[in-house]
Protein backbone atom coordinates (compact mmCIF):
# COMPACT_ATOMS: atom_id res chain seq x y z
CA UNK A 1 0.00 0.00 0.00
CA UNK A 2 1.46 3.63 -0.80
CA UNK A 3 1.85 5.92 1.99
CA UNK A 4 -1.10 8.23 0.97
CA UNK A 5 -2.98 5.34 0.67
CA UNK A 6 -2.39 4.10 4.27
CA UNK A 7 -2.66 8.04 5.13
CA UNK A 8 -6.19 8.19 3.97
CA UNK A 9 -6.95 4.88 5.00
CA UNK A 10 -6.03 5.26 8.63
CA UNK A 11 -7.92 8.66 8.86
CA UNK A 12 -11.04 7.24 7.69
CA UNK A 13 -10.72 4.34 10.23
CA UNK A 14 -10.03 7.13 13.16
CA UNK A 15 -13.06 9.59 12.15
CA UNK A 16 -15.54 6.15 11.72
CA UNK A 17 -14.06 5.51 15.13
CA UNK A 18 -15.24 8.71 16.81
CA UNK A 19 -18.39 8.49 14.93
CA UNK A 20 -19.14 5.40 16.22
CA UNK A 21 -18.10 6.04 19.64
CA UNK A 22 -20.33 9.15 20.11
CA UNK A 23 -23.06 6.80 18.45
CA UNK A 24 -22.60 3.64 21.07
CA UNK A 25 -21.90 6.88 23.88
CA UNK A 26 -18.04 4.74 24.91
CA UNK A 27 -14.87 6.97 24.98
CA UNK A 28 -12.72 7.01 22.43
CA UNK A 29 -9.49 6.74 24.10
CA UNK A 30 -6.72 7.70 22.71
CA UNK A 31 -2.88 7.65 23.47
CA UNK A 32 -0.92 10.47 23.21
CA UNK A 33 2.56 11.78 23.73
CA UNK A 34 5.66 9.32 24.27
CA UNK A 35 5.63 7.66 21.33
CA UNK A 36 6.89 8.27 18.11
CA UNK A 37 7.36 12.11 18.88
CA UNK A 38 6.96 13.22 15.37
CA UNK A 39 3.07 12.17 15.25
CA UNK A 40 2.20 12.15 18.78
CA UNK A 41 1.41 15.19 19.41
CA UNK A 42 -2.35 15.85 20.72
CA UNK A 43 -2.19 18.80 18.27
CA UNK A 44 -2.53 16.67 15.88
CA UNK A 45 -6.06 15.69 17.13
CA UNK A 46 -7.92 19.22 17.18
CA UNK A 47 -9.39 18.73 13.76
CA UNK A 48 -10.77 15.37 14.93
CA UNK A 49 -12.32 16.38 18.29
CA UNK A 50 -13.37 19.96 16.75
CA UNK A 51 -15.52 18.24 14.48
CA UNK A 52 -16.99 15.63 16.61
CA UNK A 53 -18.80 17.34 19.20
CA UNK A 54 -20.88 14.38 20.51
CA UNK A 55 -17.89 12.08 20.99
CA UNK A 56 -15.92 12.05 24.16
CA UNK A 57 -12.09 11.98 23.93
CA UNK A 58 -9.89 10.41 26.53
CA UNK A 59 -6.40 11.66 25.58
CA UNK A 60 -4.14 10.00 27.90
CA UNK A 61 -0.17 10.71 29.38
CA UNK A 62 -1.53 14.16 29.04
CA UNK A 63 -0.30 14.17 25.89
CA UNK A 64 3.30 14.39 27.55
CA UNK A 65 5.85 16.11 26.06
CA UNK A 66 3.16 18.44 25.39
CA UNK A 67 1.21 18.96 28.20
CA UNK A 68 0.54 22.30 27.66
CA UNK A 69 -0.72 22.20 23.93
CA UNK A 70 -2.73 18.83 25.49
CA UNK A 71 -4.35 21.60 28.37
CA UNK A 72 -5.34 24.07 25.71
CA UNK A 73 -7.14 21.15 24.09
CA UNK A 74 -9.00 20.38 27.38
CA UNK A 75 -9.89 23.75 28.34
CA UNK A 76 -11.26 24.93 24.54
CA UNK A 77 -13.26 21.03 24.18
CA UNK A 78 -13.53 20.57 27.95
CA UNK A 79 -17.07 19.36 27.37
CA UNK A 80 -15.80 16.47 25.43
CA UNK A 81 -12.38 16.10 26.46
CA UNK A 82 -10.90 14.69 29.36
CA UNK A 83 -7.03 14.51 30.47
CA UNK A 84 -6.18 10.91 31.24
CA UNK A 85 -2.81 11.23 33.00
CA UNK A 86 -2.01 7.64 32.99
CA UNK A 87 1.68 7.28 33.18
CA UNK A 88 2.39 10.94 33.26
CA UNK A 89 3.53 10.80 37.33
CA UNK A 90 6.42 8.07 36.12
CA UNK A 91 7.43 9.57 32.98
CA UNK A 92 7.61 13.15 34.68
CA UNK A 93 6.46 13.52 38.52
CA UNK A 94 7.61 17.55 38.16
CA UNK A 95 5.36 17.76 34.84
CA UNK A 96 2.54 15.97 36.38
CA UNK A 97 2.57 17.74 39.79
CA UNK A 98 2.69 20.83 37.99
CA UNK A 99 -0.30 20.02 35.58
CA UNK A 100 -2.61 18.93 38.21
CA UNK A 101 -2.22 22.03 40.16
CA UNK A 102 -2.62 24.25 36.94
CA UNK A 103 0.68 25.63 37.00
CA UNK A 104 3.03 26.28 33.58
Amino acid sequence: MAPDEAKAFEDFIMWRLAELSAKYELPFQIHTGGAQLQHSNPMLLVNLIHANLDTRFELFHGGYPWVRETGAIGMKYGDHVWINGVWLPALTPWRSTRLMNGLR
